[in-house]
């Protein structure tokens, strides 16, 4: 694993031992319209350590200007490995 300004991803991870979390809790996570890419990069951070990115649906809310609603529109995503956490990676999912 890449280190991150002396320590690894994993570690920092695992460091956090006040986040009680049951990854096969969260099913979907759902990024609002005006969320910071650090807000998201950190959220992957996390799902990538807890080892949630293989079970968790992704979705990213877009304002619809038709109906003045949000669209929750899912993606496929992943962290950056040559980012040491800094950076997350976006795809349209694939039709299976």
């Amino acid at each position: 694993m890449k280190k991150n300004g002396g320590a690894s991803v994993s570690s920092t991870v695992k460091n956090l031992d006040w986040w009680e979390l049951t990854p096969p809790l969260i099913t979907q996570v759902i990024f609002g319209s005006k969320m910071e890419p650090w807000q998201i990069a950190r959220i992957m951070l996390f799902a990538t350590g807890y080892e949630m990115v293989a079970n968790t649906q992704f979705l990213f809310s877009t304002p619809s200007r038709k109906s003045w609603t949000f669209e929750n529109k899912p993606k496929k995503m992943s962290l950056c490995d040559k980012c040491s956490g800094y950076g997350y990676l976006v795809e349209e999912p694939t039709s299976e």
